[in-house]
């Protein structure tokens, strides 16, 4: 178990984001689409040698944000999804500026190529405030898939794998030592399929919901940092940060959530936007019956 290294402290007026100089995308604008955010987060394990960044700054206006959900009222609210599930905020999607219809060709699906089954463990855990938060994981700098960025513990199906919950599972023990009988994790269902075309896979979300704050401790090769993130964070009226990107000569523009010193997107954004969502939603039923 690999101790507290700091807090994020989330309630300040201006604002750091951070690209790894090995990235392969140059961040060219970012703004804030929405003004709010609630308290804290934390990161829990981190690499002691972690790569330099390049910190491009961004004024960003945030507040402190009531609201937040706690672990008990989380789980009640997941342990019945509704069909269909809502969805999470389009302006997550990414799209190619100036160019309709057009995609870069590392997004595009590979013709005769099927895409490969994969699992991510959406895990929620009670916060240090009471506040159910989300585990999610950076991955190291230098790696060769999604370098840098923040993931759901989570990777390929394999042939012994009771899929996608078991692959979630042994992904989340293998990358963050995730014992889910000592944590009390219970399953309780699965979100909307997505399909992450830079990687070649067809993403299934598996929620669970941690009874105990699980004693984590990170793959050194595949995880850089673990990181215990808030719901709220990703909540209607969170704030997302708009950024345009250049890769490949393509102007690229998608929607991150900040969290700290980082911005959570891609497909990570997407299945967090409709955790949000879905958990929003489902405080507004309650609030109507």
């Amino acid at each position: 178990m690999l101790i507290l290294q700091g807090l994020l402290d989330r309630t300040r007026d201006e604002g750091t984001a951070s690209a790894h100089a090995d990235s392969p995308i140059q961040r060219l604008d970012e703004i804030i689409l929405e003004g709010n955010v609630h308290s804290h987060g934390h990161i829990v394990a981190h690499s002691a040698g972690a790569a330099p960044v390049i910190a491009l700054h961004a004024t960003i206006s945030v507040v402190h944000r009531s609201g937040g959900i706690r672990i008990d009222e989380a789980r009640r609210r997941l342990r019945q999804l509704p069909s269909p599930l809502p969805v999470g905020p389009a302006v997550l999607d990414p799209v190619v500026v100036g160019q309709l219809g057009a995609w870069p060709d590392w997004m595009r699906p590979t013709a005769g190529v099927a895409p490969r089954d994969a699992a991510g463990l959406v895990l929620l855990v009670p916060g240090p405030d009471g506040e159910a938060h989300v585990i999610l994981t950076e991955r190291p700098a230098g790696g060769m898939r999604h370098p840098g960025q923040i993931s759901l513990p989570g990777g390929a199906a394999e042939p012994a794998d009771d899929f996608p919950v078991g692959t979630a599972l042994r992904e989340a023990r293998e990358e963050i030592g995730l014992d889910p009988v000592a944590a009390g994790v219970e399953i309780l269902g699965t979100l909307d399929v997505v399909d992450v075309r830079v990687s070649g896979f067809m993403l299934v979300p598996v929620i669970a919901v941690a009874a105990r704050v699980p004693a984590l401790s990170r793959h050194e090769r595949e995880v850089a940092a673990i990181l215990s993130v808030p719901v709220s964070t990703f909540l209607p009226g969170a704030p997302i940060r708009i950024v345009e990107t250049e890769r490949d000569g393509y102007r690229l523009r998608y929607g991150a959530f900040p969290f700290g010193d980082h911005q959570i997107w891609g497909a990570t954004a997407r299945v967090l936007g409709q955790l949000g969502a879905l958990l929003d939603g489902s405080r507004r039923a309650a609030r109507r019956s």
